[in-house]
């Protein structure tokens, strides 16, 4: 945004008793078209994506997930996040790090097997960089993402079932086949 001045003769300067217009009698002699500019930003910065940064399904202690968000955002730490759970026994949250417009969120898988997706709770605590408006909106929450992909843990070991002979119970074979479950 700029400000620019268009000379039309209807500013005066008044001394004295005589009348003179900005830059002299004639249109457009005062005009001045080279003003500061202002950026204007109205765009809330909001989040585009929550991803899993390892395979899945996974039988780690941790998990990655990687946060971004649509601009170079500050304020984001471990308050700004939950975790969604099913199955899943004394997950938590870590770490977040990085800077910019991405963050990798580190969860502790806890006990157990079932899934793990990474929330974003928009408590305004995360601004935008450069203009200072807050995620989503004003309002607490506007700025939520419940959408990110999910982690599958499995964290249950494998165990042997059952070992059946393959091969008849007598024989003079060389070799015997048996088939492990």
């Amino acid at each position: 945004l700029r400000l620019d001045l268009i000379d039309n003769d209807t500013i005066k300067e008044v001394a004295g008793g005589a009348s003179q217009s900005l830059g002299g009698a004639g249109l457009g002699n005062g005009t001045f078209l080279t003003g500061e500019v202002y950026t204007v930003d109205k765009n809330f910065p909001v989040v585009s994506s929550i991803t899993r940064l390892i395979t899945s399904p996974n039988a780690g202690a941790s998990v990655t997930f990687r946060v971004t968000f649509s601009q170079l955002v500050t304020g984001v730490d471990t308050t700004d996040f939950i975790l969604n759970t099913t199955g899943v026994t004394g997950a938590g949250i870590t770490s977040v790090t990085g800077t910019g417009t991405t963050r990798t969120v580190t969860v502790n898988t806890g006990s157990d097997s079932g899934t793990i997706r990474l929330d974003l709770v928009d408590n305004n605590t995360i601004l935008s960089s450069s203009t200072g408006l807050v995620l989503g909106g004003l309002a607490l929450g506007d700025g939520d993402f419940t959408t990110g992909q999910v982690y599958t843990i499995d964290k249950v070991p494998p165990t042997v079932l059952s070992i059946v002979r393959a091969s008849p119970y007598s024989t003079a074979a060389a070799t015997v086949t048996y088939t492990v479950t």
